[in-house]
């Protein structure tokens, strides 16, 4: 009878890669929540059992059950503290670096089930109930991929809302006269539109002096306000305060807004 020898392995690394896109693309959490888990603790769990135990003799189904998860938890936990990547969960543009993970095991998995004798391999048969479930999860992740094609290949405008909010927290009223030791607050935010969870960086300055301020980690569609500037007043004449917003890392900025005033 033939028998699928990589077709466990295929279907992880499947099942893998749909996590992994989900991930990026930013899909609904009704999908992307528990396929992120499944790889996160099975297939990252099956691939080093399936490593660890590449012959027919495997343990009985049961403890099956409860080492595979074991295994995923130990390979997703250690991954993620070795590479610092503790916020890969929601910040998708680090997924990759789990999956990758994941996926080089089940390649190792595959390699080493490769150099047994082929009568000592494990490998499914096709008629058996463990191929025909196998068979309909890999339908399963097609289909996920297909209803999901318009939602993640659609065309989607990306950017950061940048903005100024006057006294009171309103919008415009911004001052253009003030008396010396006046107190006016102003507060920037943004609101993310990028479509994937990211830092950014703003930088104050005023004249040759300046002052940087970092957000945590901004959610798509989140609106984010950073502490309150009092505008300075001390010295006499006209002044100028710039706002620039960059994303972390970048050099280029996003945005620039600028206020002049006179104090007097």
């Amino acid at each position: 009878m033939r028998r699928w020898t990589y077709l466990d392995l295929e279907l992880s690394a499947l099942g893998t890669l749909v996590a992994l896109v989900l991930q990026l693309a930013q899909t609904t959490p009704l999908l992307r929540i528990p396929l992120t888990l499944m790889e996160f603790f099975l297939w990252a769990g099956y691939g080093l059992f399936a490593l660890i135990y590449p012959a027919r003799q495997r343990p009985e189904p049961l403890v099956q059950l409860f080492v595979i998860p074991l295994y995923g938890t130990a390979l997703s936990g250690l991954t993620l503290i070795v590479l610092g990547l503790r916020d890969a969960f929601v910040f998708p543009l680090l997924a990759w670096a789990p999956a990758g993970v994941i996926l080089a095991v089940l390649l190792a998995a595959g390699w080493r089930r490769r150099r047994l004798p082929e009568a000592e391999r494990f490998a499914l048969a096709p008629t058996s109930l463990r191929s025909i479930g196998l068979y309909s999860l890999g339908g399963v992740l097609i289909a996920l991929v297909l209803l999901e094609g318009e939602h993640l290949f659609a065309y989607r405008e990306r950017y950061t809302t940048f903005f100024l909010l006057g006294p009171g927290g309103r919008f415009g009223n911004y001052p253009t006269q003030l008396t010396p030791h006046q107190k006016v607050d102003l507060r920037a935010g943004l609101q993310n539109e990028e479509g994937r969870a990211l830092r950014y960086q703003l930088v104050v300055q005023e004249g040759s002096a300046h002052q940087q301020l970092l957000t945590p980690l901004v959610a798509p569609g989140h609106t984010y306000l950073f502490p309150p500037l009092t505008l300075p007043t001390h010295h006499p004449g006209p002044q100028e305060l710039l706002w620039q917003l960059y994303r972390v890392g970048s050099s280029k900025p996003l945005a620039t807004l600028s206020l002049r005033y006179t104090v007097r």
